[in-house]
């Protein structure tokens, strides 16, 4: 089910769904929705999905096996608190 994986390909990340959301550019609570099966996204958001974790959309829908991952800096980043991503970007445009 594509709720369960939308779970376990985060959790591998070991990011939040608000990290999830912005890096997708949609609400949290449009990211919990699907992640708790309350709604699916559409075919445009799939593929962003599936790119997000360098798949296809394929793959995202069908049976994976979702392996841990060391979170790269990037993951790191939108794990971060908004806060600490505002200084960052601050700092970055130096």
């Amino acid at each position: 089910m594509l709720s369960e994986i939308l779970k376990k390909l985060r959790k591998a990340k070991s990011l939040s769904q608000q990290g999830i959301a912005d890096r997708l550019h949609v609400k949290r609570a449009t990211y919990a929705a699907w992640e708790e099966d309350r709604a699916t996204p559409d075919l445009a958001m799939s593929l962003k999905i599936a790119q997000l974790y360098a798949m296809t959309v394929d793959d995202l829908l069908g049976n994976i096996q979702v392996k841990e991952t060391k979170p790269t800096i990037s993951d790191k980043y939108y794990a971060a608190p908004a806060k600490i991503r505002k200084a960052i970007d601050i700092l970055l445009q130096v």
